[in-house]
């Protein structure tokens, strides 16, 4: 990205090489160093809340047990592999759910869970999408993580190998998206649910079939018992029954309409029996191939119907968001309210089941009801309002992510300029704050960028990926970097938005250079640099050319990143903007350390530290003081290199900034055993590990520990 923080190319670590200010390339032989385990790792546990309310299902249950025990019990026997199928609404993720609950102790190492979106109206989940979910969850950094699915594939199986784990896999569209995500490891259970009867899974895999249909007619009654109360429904018991067939047993439309029951003490089983019989939709058995929504339409409709207008709008409304799930606050930019306003209403929802708190201060619908509440705002809702209220979500996403980003590095800038008069982002209190939102709408960021270019909204369309950018280049997720970026992009190049697409190309030039395609991303900066050229806008510039140089130096073209990192510079210089210099300057010192013109560097390092005094960037401080210890040490001035890491060090730990630390720990390690101070190398150097450990950095970890195995094996010698 732009004016690069601190996380990118790590030289090797028994060198004395620089830093410079980009993320790292992945290229030739990649060896894959998985993290060792910790013991303080939270075992994951994944699984969705169990239904309340939940009925027999007892032939199923059986069977689900019945594989799992045969499979664990038979010698060389492959996972346990299941494949739960049935129609919308008839409770596959409340059956396995339930099983799993009753199994807790099948399962000591763990729970992994996936929604595949199969049947969701957006696009179904990408096996390598979910294996970084799955991989993260099993505490591989983000870094260590392959960036192709095969690779991910590959070290999936590895990690979960001997493992007693539950994967569940909810909502398949097919075979082929399920069959990356399989281990290899007899020792995990594998359930995997959908509305396709999944033939190859079965055939190929070998994959147990467990078929899920409506409920047996006495299931269903007790199911309305569940939510009604028993003695109601007894008193009641043939009309009861009828209901139940009216809404042929389907467990979703039987909630729906026992709660209406349930919350009105003057209405009666029979009223809704006639009503259903009235309705030329009533449900179907399942036949699903045509409009799946007919079946339960008549149902949703009791409680849309009953809702209080200011409630039956939000429902129809929240329906618009095209991501998995949303806040509190996303829920009031798009009703345009209050937030506690928005969570009432919120509350309201949940209260009918029209909407799930999926998590706290999240809320979800259910697919099929998520359809409904589309139609109705198709129906209900004034196309002037509609547009309003999507409008208004997209401007809370922009500035929130805006904001965000202003905690995060790695930041480009390009100020938001779609404003709506009501829209109030999203204030952060600091990095962690920003960090965490980040990562819990991240499902909604792609839906939401995709959504605005469906909807011809381009300036939302290019200006939040390059909002996100800093979030994406943090955490390391490519793919969403990439592909939001290619869109964004596209957007920017149609609006003729010269500024948009140098920052959108140097932000994808970046994300480039860490998969290894070093062509591309060198391509991407000098687009970038030719876009800002035309329209003068220097501080773009100087970062298009600095990221370029971090991709030559990645090539090897050493006096190429030399001279690129001296234009970045002098564009710097060119807009006054000394915090601009001093990173560049720091960044081309570490060219010259590593061809030998260690003076130089010192010199140039020297007065990048004078250019960030003026400033308040005591990160790059921190940084460049580290690489003045490097090009000191180089220089074979080990005790002028000593005081800087020391500086390096205190301004480390003061910015919080635990990778650098680890670092600079290993620096003064290698520095303090060339002084003959093997015992002080020793403790810098497993101060180091400590601090690669809390960083989730595998790499560093390895690197800095050959280099304690390097000393043990010449104490031997």
């Amino acid at each position: 990205m732009g004016q690069g923080a601190e996380g990118g190319t790590r030289n090797d670590l028994s060198g004395h090489a620089g830093y410079v200010v980009q993320a790292g390339s992945v290229a030739g032989g990649v060896h894959l160093h998985v993290p060792e385990a910790s013991t303080s790792a939270p075992v994951p546990r994944q699984l969705p809340l169990a239904a309340s309310g939940f009925v027999n299902r007892v032939r199923e249950l059986k069977r689900l047990d019945s594989v799992t025990a045969s499979a664990a019990s038979s010698t060389g026997a492959g996972a346990p592999l299941l494949a739960v199928t049935g129609g919308p609404g008839v409770g596959k993720t409340a059956l396995v759910v339930h099983w799993a609950r009753r199994h807790d102790d099948r399962f000591p190492d763990g729970e992994l869970y996936a929604d595949l979106g199969g049947y969701e109206s957006g696009t179904p989940a990408l096996p390598a999408a979910v294996l970084d979910g799955f991989l993260r969850a099993l505490n591989v950094p983000g870094p260590s993580i392959p960036a192709d699915t095969e690779g991910r594939a590959a070290l999936f199986r590895s990690l979960v190998a001997g493992r007693r784990m539950l994967i569940m896999l909810d909502n398949a569209v097919s075979a082929a998206q399920v069959r990356p995500l399989l281990p290899g490891s007899s020792s995990c259970a594998i359930v995997v649910t959908s509305r396709s009867r999944l033939a190859g899974l079965v055939a190929r895999d070998g994959a147990a079939r467990v078929g899920l249909d409506v409920l047996p007619p006495g299931e269903a009654v007790r199911l309305l018992s569940a939510i009604i109360g028993e003695a109601r429904v007894q008193r009641e018991a043939e009309i009861a029954a009828e209901l139940a067939r009216r809404c042929d047993y389907l467990p979703l439309a039987l909630r729906i309409a026992a709660e209406r029951v349930a919350s009105s003490e003057h209405t009666r089983l029979a009223d809704l029996v006639e009503e259903l019989g009235q309705s030329q939709d009533r449900l179907s058995a399942l036949e699903l191939d045509e409009d799946e929504l007919a079946t339960v339409r008549t149902v949703f409709s009791w409680s849309y119907h009953a809702l209080d207008a200011p409630i039956a709008r939000a429902f129809r409304l929240l329906g618009l968001h095209p991501g998995p799930d949303l806040s509190i606050e996303a829920a009031a930019a798009l009703l345009g309210c209050p937030m506690p306003s928005a969570r009432r209403l919120l509350d309201a929802l949940v209260g009918v089941h029209l909407i799930e708190e999926s998590a706290r201060g999240r809320y979800a619908f259910h697919e099929l009801l998520r359809e409904y509440a589309r139609e109705r705002a198709g129906q209900d809702e004034p196309d002037a309002e509609a547009r309003a209220a999507i409008k208004r979500l997209l401007a809370w996403y922009l500035h929130s992510a805006d904001t965000a980003a202003g905690h995060l590095p790695y930041r480009d800038r390009a100020e938001p300029t779609v404003r709506i008069v009501g829209v109030t982002p999203r204030g952060f209190t600091g990095f962690d704050d920003a960090l965490a939102w980040c990562e819990a709408e991240r499902a909604n960021f792609t839906s939401v960028i995709t959504w605005a270019a469906s909807l011809g909204e381009h300036e939302v369309q290019w200006r939040l990926p390059l909002a996100l950018g800093s979030f994406y280049n943090l955490r390391k997720y490519w793919g969403e970097w990439i592909a939001s970026h290619r869109i964004g992009l596209a957007a920017a190049e149609h609006l003729g938005e010269l500024v948009g697409q140098g920052w959108l190309l140097t932000s994808l030039g970046s994300g480039l250079r860490d998969l290894g395609q070093l062509d591309e991303a060198a391509t991407c900066q000098r687009r970038a640099a030719e876009c800002f050229e035309r329209v003068g806008e220097l501080i773009g510039l100087a970062s298009a050319r600095n990221n370029l140089a971090a991709v030559l130096h990645t090539l090897g073209d050493l006096d190429g990143a030399l001279s690129e990192y001296g234009r970045a510079v002098e564009s710097h210089r060119a807009a006054s903007s000394l915090h601009g210099q001093a990173r560049a300057l720091s960044n081309q010192a570490t060219v010259l350390t590593e061809i030998g013109r260690t003076d130089e560097a010192i010199t140039q390092l020297h007065n990048a530290l004078v250019l960030f005094e003026q400033t308040t960037d005591r990160h790059g401080e921190g940084f460049t003081q580290h690489n003045l210890g490097d090009a000191l040490a180089a220089a074979g001035q080990h005790e002028a290199a000593l005081t800087a890491y020391a500086e390096a060090l205190e301004l480390r730990r003061a910015t919080g900034n635990i990778w650098g630390e680890a670092r600079t720990l290993t620096s003064l390690g290698t520095c303090r055993q060339a002084l003959g101070d093997r015992a002080q190398a020793i403790e810098n150097l497993t101060a180091a590990i400590a601090c690669y450990d809390q960083a989730s950095d595998a790499q560093g970890r390895s690197q800095t520990q050959q280099l304690l195995n390097d000393m043990a094996a010449e104490d031997e010698g």
